[in-house]
């Protein structure tokens, strides 16, 4: 309905602020193809600027998206390590069930010295 406000909006005041700088960066993203840096120009600061990879402008993009949306934004590098209860809690599914998970192979993981320490990678977690 138009002029309305969702729920996420009325909850968080920074995500009608989410929302309109999502939507700015995906029209300058659909007006400059191809590009392999943007410079990203502040309202109010003058002539400094800050030059990102575009890889940076697009997850910036998708990150304000999640936040208009009232959406809690985790960012972890894919060479990352997770705990048992890390990843248990990612799959939303108990730690004992992940453990079974890791002992049948269905996902790779890396054994410290300690026996009972597992540590799947990131990447590899569904």
């Amino acid at each position: 309905m138009p002029g309305s406000v969702d729920n996420a909006a009325r909850r968080d005041p920074g995500a009608e602020l989410a929302r309109r700088a999502a939507r700015r960066i995906g029209e300058y993203l659909t007006t400059h193809p191809g590009v392999d840096q943007d410079t990203i120009q502040g309202e109010l600061a003058g002539v400094d600027a800050l030059v990102v990879p575009r890889e940076a402008t697009v997850l910036l993009a998708k990150i304000l998206l999640l936040l208009a949306q009232g959406e809690g934004v985790n960012v972890m590098p894919d060479s990352a390590e997770l705990t048992t209860q890390q990843a248990a809690d990612f799959l939303n599914v108990s730690r004992p069930y992940l453990i079974k998970l890791l002992e049948s192979d269905k996902i790779p993981y890396h054994q410290d010295p300690l026996p009972s320490s597992r540590h799947p990678p990131a990447d590899q977690v569904p």
